[in-house]
């Protein structure tokens, strides 16, 4: 486990110091995968839920490219948010359920409680609609995380997606191996992006996703609190499955000045969730299992003492406004006259 002092300096410190740690994308080779795979181990049960917007949306259905068994195993259910009235209870029975939400974190928190009524799955994906990708693909990788026993992963992007994090995109630096024909499928990394991440159920049963019952966009989630779980908890590791592609077509669009209708704008949601973290890890038994730790975080956010939390939030958030306002003198600086 990560030194507490070291855990707390990144929660509260340097934004730049912390992202310049969990960038870091590391070629994981094949274990006992391989052997599982030989042995004819069955595909993971797997259930999609894909953002809809008026019916629209990437996700390529190619179940039929697959083995009987394969098709089975795979659950696909299309999340409306742009005009949730309009499912019918025809539209629920095919697979299409409403979903009023204002943004991802949101979306995601309500589809994690949808997913809580319906039968137990191995992994599910959590995919926005302007992300172009196929089914078997999902199942591919999702086949390579549980021979892993991989928490949660993503797969990686395409060159020309839009995107913030760029070591997220396909043979980014340092993971591509010397010999061409023994590539990596894997690579570990600690967080993956709101925009498709596939979570092992038994995260979702510890409350990885209950966490943002407050919030909206989803802010922190992955950039701050994945990362935390990984350094606590060593057998949380983030993935990305490099054997196939998704692309994200869409320009990013979540505006940090949008306030939301809790009161707060995606950097102070983020800034409220990393205060809540910071609470959790000074409760010296919340550490001891990622269920304790999850059910504190979520009490701090819930708390007796909001008063508290909405300080040192708010003051975290002091923090992060002059760091990027600093950032943005940086640029203009250097900027020709």
């Amino acid at each position: 486990m990560a030194d507490l002092c070291q855990l707390i300096r990144r929660l509260v410190g340097d934004r730049q110091y912390h992202q310049e740690l969990i960038t870091v994308l590391r070629p994981c080779p094949a274990g006992p995968g391989q052997a599982l795979r030989a042995a004819g181990r069955v595909s993971p049960r797997l259930r999609i839920y894909v953002a809809s917007n008026r019916g629209d949306h990437g996700l390529v259905d190619d179940r039929d490219t697959l083995d009987p068994e394969q098709q089975r195993q795979v659950d696909i259910i299309e999340a409306e948010y742009a005009d949730p009235s309009a499912v019918t209870a025809e539209d629920r029975l095919a697979g299409r359920v409403p979903c009023p939400s204002e943004c991802k974190g949101q979306m995601m928190h309500l589809l994690a409680e949808d997913n809580r009524r319906r039968h137990p799955v191995d992994y599910v994906a959590f995919l926005d609609d302007d992300l172009e990708l196929r089914v078997s693909d999902l199942l591919a990788g999702s086949e390579e995380a549980m021979a892993r026993s991989c928490s949660v992963f993503q797969l990686q992007l395409t060159h020309d997606s839009h995107a913030i994090w760029d070591v997220l995109k396909a043979a980014a630096p340092g993971v591509e191996p010397e010999d061409p024909g023994d590539k990596v499928p894997w690579a570990e990394l600690p967080f993956v992006e709101v925009m498709g991440p596939v979570i092992a159920q038994r995260e979702l049963d510890r409350g990885l996703l209950s966490v943002l019952a407050p919030f909206r966009s989803g802010f922190g989630w992955d950039a701050y609190l994945l990362p935390l779980l990984g350094e606590l908890f060593p057998d949380f590791r983030p993935g990305v499955f490099l054997g196939a592609c998704m692309r994200h077509h869409r320009p990013l669009r979540t505006d940090p000045h949008r306030c939301f209708s809790n009161g707060l704008t995606p950097p102070q949601e983020e800034d409220l969730l990393r205060a809540a973290m910071l609470l959790t890890l000074l409760q010296p038994r919340a550490i001891e299992s990622r269920s304790l730790f999850l059910a504190e975080l979520q009490r701090q956010l819930h708390g007796e003492a909001p008063e508290v939390l909405q300080g040192l939030g708010a003051a975290l958030h002091s923090v992060t406004q002059r760091y990027w306002h600093c950032l943005q003198l940086e640029t203009l600086g250097s900027e020709p006259s």
